[in-house]
């Protein structure tokens, strides 16, 4: 079954990789983001989705622009 990926889907990948690079746990990325662990897990698996603030939060963070999240720079 192919799975469809959808702007959400791209935007929790590239969160979630940019997490991981910089050697952040979840547990971390929540309290930083301010959410528990488990939410944040389900944000950066795509289960939830991140609001707009969150997003330009993440970005601002991770030294990237919006759209760079989303998959298009």
């Amino acid at each position: 079954m192919l799975m469809r990926m959808t702007q959400d889907t791209v935007l929790s990948r590239n969160i979630n990789r940019l997490r991981e690079a910089v050697g952040m746990s979840q547990a971390l990325f929540g309290e930083q983001f301010g959410m528990s662990q488990s939410t944040a897990s389900r944000k950066l698996h795509g289960q939830i989705p991140f609001s707009a603030a969150e997003i330009a939060e993440c970005a601002d963070y991770f030294g990237v622009s919006v759209n760079e999240l989303y998959g298009k720079a």
